[in-house]
């Protein structure tokens, strides 16, 4: 809740006002979901297309994530946390 992960549950969490990223050890991940759903959450991912297709596929690149040719933007994985290396 405090990373802004989950926008489902009401209440409110104050955090100091200083830059910070949010990097956890354990990744946060949908089981079930595909890689697309991934990217896009907490958002609905937005359709198919090539210039979006091409758009995720430069910010996986960015990041030196091979993630789009090892298992497709559409291929749901039952346990992401399980598939990805902890660097990933």
């Amino acid at each position: 809740a405090m990373a802004g992960l989950w926008s489902i549950h009401s209440g409110k969490i104050k955090l100091p006002d200083v830059p910070q990223i949010f990097l956890p050890q354990k990744p946060y991940m949908i089981h079930g979901a595909t890689l697309r759903d991934q990217m896009y959450y907490p958002l609905k991912p937005k359709e198919s297309s090539k210039e979006e297709d091409q758009r995720l596929k430069e910010i996986l690149s960015t990041l030196n994530l091979n993630l789009e040719e090892r298992f497709g933007l559409d291929t749901p994985q039952l346990f992401w946390g399980d598939t990805l290396s902890g660097g990933e």
